[in-house]
């Protein structure tokens, strides 16, 4: 099972991860985390040896730190997990999946703009919670 939020994260090799995500690396710890949450979620699928992942990681830790309060963030390492790979039909990578209510409502393959992210979670968060 993954780091917890609020109990530190494992960092990802090469990156130092502080802020607020969860590390899924088990098909159950992704639907506890993911599929059954009360809240939106975005799931970064990525490899440490991936270098447009490690491009993109500090985009993923700026939204968590600005969404932390209203979306959960997690990470799913593809070498680590590919069972979920395989069944969220991840091509490439990085890729970012949100989701509301357990679907997946917008899909980013290679995306480093954070301004696409930042207007779809904010489109998913209540205006009175913002």
């Amino acid at each position: 099972m993954g780091g917890r939020r609020g109990s530190g994260t494992r960092p990802l090799r090469g990156v130092n991860v502080t802020h607020p995500t969860i590390a899924i690396e088990k098909a159950p710890d992704f639907i506890r985390e993911v599929v059954q949450a009360n809240m939106p979620v975005a799931a970064v699928f990525h490899a440490t040896w991936c270098p447009h992942c490690r491009k993109f990681l500090p985009t993923f830790e700026a939204l968590a730190d600005e969404f932390a309060e209203h979306v959960r963030f997690v990470t799913v390492d593809v070498d680590k997990a590919p069972d979920l790979e395989v069944a969220y039909k991840i091509g490439k990578i990085p890729s970012v999946l949100l989701f509301q209510r357990g679907r997946e409502t917008n899909r980013w393959v290679n995306e480093q703009d954070i301004a696409p992210y930042r207007r779809a979670i904010a489109a998913l968060i209540p205006e009175h919670m913002i």
